[in-house]
């Protein structure tokens, strides 16, 4: 899943912790830098071999 870290109603790192148990490996994304070990990918390197990379060819 990708989510953007800013959502209307919420914020992206709320919504991984309510999905966590699904076992749905999700990847935030954002335009800021968010340090201190969230895994966050910066909207400029967003592509599909991006993706690929992260989710190690992971596929649903």
């Amino acid at each position: 899943m990708l989510l953007d870290v800013q959502l209307p109603d919420t914020d992206g790192f709320t919504v991984v912790r309510a999905l966590s148990g699904l076992g749905i490996p999700a990847l935030l994304c954002s335009v800021r830098d968010y340090p201190g070990g969230a895994v966050v990918l910066p909207k400029e390197r967003l592509s599909a071999g991006e993706l690929r990379r992260v989710f190690g060819g992971r596929s649903r």
